[in-house]
């Protein structure tokens, strides 16, 4: 949605703003409180003793699941925003449907179909009409409905489920065998292929190997890869890359796929998300490669910008110890060195922070303020911007020559490309 759509709407005797355009919250609400629980219904043909029985185990089931919502969004290290992300993930991944508190997948899917067909304010309208709960709405995008959160942040959480579920391709009617894909790649001239971590797992390199080596057993990769974490100690980042180095000579068949697509003058651009670079080793001219995370291949300076060839790290990350950067040696070397007052620890040996070393051994020689930068392979790490040839290829060259798009490897859900 390219503008700003707010619906105000009456929930339960208030109006509210659920606002459809963006993924920004307003400030965290406080006083957050339990989802009511709703009685459920006498079904047709139980005793009392039965009902009482089933009564007992649907109320077991929901203060189970209670218990678990509470835990995954118990964590005050992490924000509301941050927490609304997760569970609109797992309302995908894990949709809660056919509960006792919800509704079925058939009044879901029903209720999407009519969102998509009248708009959202026309839906949005209607059901909060129809009285509703604002929790149990929710659940027609599998979001559980007894957060430990207020109905506030459950009006946070059904625009976004709104505007996610908007935004989504839906599936012609018209494809659907094998034979229809292979009509499509045979018919189409600019294909674009936007690929995932799914295409190299089987040659043995997965990012989540790292997890297996960690160095704090709660640390995740997510953590060893921000950019403010390679500066502060890049020795963590050192010690498990070589666990996730890519292998040079070798691709699975979906690169030989990808290839073929440009051998056959059918390959608009490949936009991978792996940071491996076995696209390019597969033959993938550099023209029609996009790697929106960065990649392996080449590897920059953090104090000089000095850029080299990514091979040329590979030996210090095989060995699990920092690459440092040859110019600023070179350009350290050539300072004029001069004496340096000793101090009363003059035997230590002392680091002033990352990329620069004090060592003050037996002899008087010291480069002069002289700092030797690291280097690090040009991965996007958390923290850090695509690069711009993502933007500028994709809205200025592919949005209009595609016309065909095939996804491989890849859940999509990773933004920007997921908003491709």
């Amino acid at each position: 949605m390219s503008h700003a759509v707010q619906s105000a709407v009456k929930f339960q005797g208030r109006t509210q703003i659920v606002d459809l355009a963006s993924d920004a919250s307003d400030d965290d609400q406080e006083g957050a409180t339990h989802a009511k629980r709703p009685n459920a219904p006498l079904a047709a043909g139980t005793n009392h003793h039965e009902h009482t029985h089933q009564q007992q185990q649907q109320q077991q089931r929901q203060d189970d699941q209670i218990a678990a919502a509470s835990d995954d969004w118990d964590d005050s290290s992490t924000d509301l925003e941050s927490m609304m992300g997760d569970e609109l993930d797992l309302s995908e991944d894990q949709p809660y449907m056919n509960q006792p508190f919800g509704f079925t997948s058939a009044e879901a899917a029903a209720h999407r179909a009519r969102l998509r067909r009248v708009g959202a304010d026309r839906w949005i309208f209607e059901t909060a009409t129809a009285g509703i709960p604002i929790p149990k709405l929710c659940t027609v995008f599998g979001i559980r409905p007894f957060l430990p959160i207020s109905d506030d942040d459950y009006y946070q959480l059904l625009g976004k489920a709104i505007r996610r579920e908007l935004l989504k391709r839906q599936k012609l009617p018209q494809y659907n065998t094998i034979q229809d894909a292979a009509r499509l790649l045979k018919t189409s001239k600019n294909i674009i292929v936007v690929c995932g971590a799914g295409i190299s797992t089987s040659l043995g390199k997965d990012c989540s190997a790292m997890k297996h080596h960690s160095i704090d057993a709660n640390c995740q990769p997510e953590e060893v890869f921000t950019i403010e974490n390679f500066d502060m100690d890049p020795t963590t980042f050192y010690t498990l890359a070589g666990e996730i180095l890519p292998g040079i000579q070798e691709w699975s068949p979906t690169h030989g796929f990808i290839r073929l697509l440009q051998d056959k003058g059918k390959l608009l651009t490949n936009y991978t998300q792996n940071i491996d670079n076995i696209e390019s080793h597969a033959g993938i001219f550099p023209d029609k490669l996009i790697q929106c995370h960065g990649s392996w291949a080449t590897a920059t300076c953090r104090k000089c910008g000095y850029h080299v060839p990514g091979e040329k790290i590979f030996p210090d990350v095989e060995a699990r110890k920092v690459s440092y950067c040859t110019r600023c040696t070179e350009n350290a070397s050539i300072v004029k060195p001069r004496k340096r007052k000793r101090g009363s620890n003059s035997n230590s040996r002392t680091r002033r922070k990352q990329g620069a070393f004090d060592d003050d051994d037996s002899s008087d020689d010291m480069y002069d303020e002289s700092e030797i930068g690291v280097m690090k392979p040009d991965i996007t790490f958390f923290g850090e911007a695509l690069p711009d040839k993502f933007f500028t290829r994709f809205n200025e060259i592919d949005l209009e020559l595609a016309d065909l798009v095939v996804v491989i490897g890849t859940s999509m859900k990773v933004k920007p490309v997921s908003e491709m």
